[in-house]
């Protein structure tokens, strides 16, 4: 997949992966996002993505973009979540 694809090309589709990050430089195999959460609730957010990272393992913590936050992890189980907290 290129990088362009990672990083979003804004089309939609299980092959395509919005995030400010660069996975180029992130230390572990990254594949398709399994989960993406988003929402404005901060507090609800914030502690899901703590208990998705516990037991796994964060590329990205929860930082603040321009739209609001966002973060990438990888569960205990495996799976790639993405989280995003929309401005309210």
């Amino acid at each position: 997949m290129s990088r362009a694809a990672r990083r979003g090309s804004g089309e939609r589709g299980p092959s395509r992966f919005f995030s400010p990050c660069d996975l180029e430089t992130a230390d572990w195999e990254f594949g398709v996002t399994g989960l993406s959460l988003r929402g404005s609730d901060r507090a609800r957010l914030t502690s899901a993505f703590e208990g998705l990272a516990d037991g796994g393992q964060v590329a990205m913590p929860l930082i603040d973009q321009p739209w609001g936050s966002a973060g990438l992890l990888k569960d205990k189980f495996g799976i790639t979540r993405n989280v995003e907290i929309q401005k309210s």
